[in-house]
């Protein structure tokens, strides 16, 4: 009976531990809408510009209201330097957001391209994307990220080093880069 109670308990711990160490990763449809544009902030943080527009016009194309592909292409235009077709762009991506998660993505890429291009009133709308988001989902990492780049824009370094601090404790991409930043300001 003991060896029986004592094979229970160790599958429950190896039950238990095993299911504590998963990650639940969302996996999308090769080729879905959404896996292009994941594909397409992938590849503009790596520097390829091309393959990030294809992937965006690919999402539009498969969708032609997907507002993650326009944001997408918001972005990309905003990094090779055309404010009017970024801000267009993102235009589109805020009128064709309907779930609270497209909003918070368009209001995320808003808060890039409008720190990456600094147009006129840039700051004020940097800030009420980073409103609209806490509104609507909460802040994560990229948001507080976007947030510490404006602030540091702006020449406000302990706002910039408080919300880089708070991106910096949660998970994923932006939590490194935070981390990044605080090293090169505590440099300076």
């Amino acid at each position: 009976m003991k060896i029986n109670e004592a094979l229970i308990a160790f599958a429950l711990i190896v039950l238990i531990t095993g299911c504590a160490g998963t990650i639940n990763v969302e996996q999308y449809p090769f080729g879905s809408p959404i896996h292009h544009v994941n594909n397409g902030i992938r590849f503009l943080d790596l520097g390829l510009n091309d393959d990030a527009f294809r992937e965006f016009a690919l999402a539009i194309k498969d969708n032609g209201k997907y507002s993650p592909g326009y944001a997408g292409k918001g972005i990309y235009w905003s990094i090779v330097g055309v404010p009017d077709v970024a801000l267009g762009y993102i235009s589109l991506s805020m009128k064709y957001a309907e779930d609270p998660r497209d909003q918070a993505f368009a209001h995320k890429s808003s808060m890039r391209v409008q720190v990456t291009l600094e147009e006129d009133g840039w700051f004020d709308k940097v800030k009420n994307s980073f409103s609209e988001i806490e509104k609507r989902e909460g802040i994560d990492a990229q948001t507080y990220y976007w947030m510490g780049m404006a602030l540091l824009k702006k020449g406000d370094t302990s706002g910039a080093v408080e919300n880089f601090k708070k991106a910096a404790v949660l998970v994923g991409r932006y939590k490194k880069l935070s981390e990044q930043q605080l090293k090169e300001i505590d440099f300076k």
